[in-house]
C-alpha cells in the first residue's frame, strides 16, 4: 500500500481538511473509515484486473517455459537413444562380421556359408535369450501376485478372524 500523509487545514489547500493526499499529491482520498464511491470501486476493481491479468500472464509463461524445457528433454532422450541404438547396432555388425571372417578361416569354409553360421547363431541366441527374460518376468510377476494376495488373506484374517478362501470352502461344504 501506498504511504498517505494527512493534509493540513491551510488556506488555499485543496481537498477535504479531513483528507489524504497521495504521495505524488494530486488524487485526494477520503478519510479511513469512509466507504469508497462507486467510482473507486471501479478503479479498486480495474487495478485488481490488471495484477490478475499480469499474474496471470506469468503463469502462462512458466507453463510456456516448462513445456518448452520438457519437450527439449524428451527430444534430447530420443535422439539419446537414438545415437546409442545405431552405436550397438553397427557394433554388433562388427563383430558378427568378424566372427564370420574368422569361422571362415579357421574352419576353410565359404564366406557364404561361414555368414550364414554367424547369422544364425546370433538369432538363435538372441530369441533363447529373450524367451528367457520372458519366462524371468512371468515367473517374478506370479511371486509378487501370489505374495500379495496372501499378504492381504493374512491382512482379512487378522480382522476378520476369516478370509475370503476360508468363507469360500466352507460355504460350499
Amino acid at each position: 500500500m501506498e504511504n498517505l500523509t494527512p493534509i493540513r487545514e491551510e488556506e488555499g489547500s485543496k481537498g477535504p481538511p479531513e483528507g489524504r493526499i497521495s504521495p505524488s499529491g494530486d488524487v485526494p482520498t477520503p478519510p479511513p473509515g469512509t466507504p469508497p464511491r462507486s467510482e473507486e470501486w471501479a478503479s479498486l476493481f480495474g487495478e485488481m484486473a490488471t495484477y490478475l491479468s499480469s499474474y496471470l500472464d506469468s503463469k502462462i509463461d512458466s507453463v510456456k517455459l516448462k513445456t518448452r524445457e520438457t519437450l527439449f528433454q524428451a527430444l534430447l532422450l530420443i535422439l539419446l537413444f537414438l545415437v546409442a541404438g545405431c552405436f550397438i547396432l553397427v557394433s554388433v555388425v562388427l563383430l558378427m562380421y568378424g566372427a564370420a571372417l574368422g569361422l571362415e578361416k579357421a574352419l576353410g569354409i565359404e564366406t557364404w556359408t561361414a555368414f550364414l553360421i554367424t547369422g544364425g547363431s546370433f538369432l538363435t541366441v538372441a530369441a533363447l535369450s529373450f524367451k528367457w527374460v520372458h519366462w524371468v518376468q512371468k515367473k517374478r510377476g506370479f511371486n509378487a501376485g501370489l505374495r500379495k494376495y496372501g499378504e492381504e488373506l493374512e491382512a482379512q484374517r487378522k480382522k476378520f478372524g476369516h478370509d475370503a478362501m476360508d468363507r469360500a470352502t466352507h460355504s460350499t461344504q
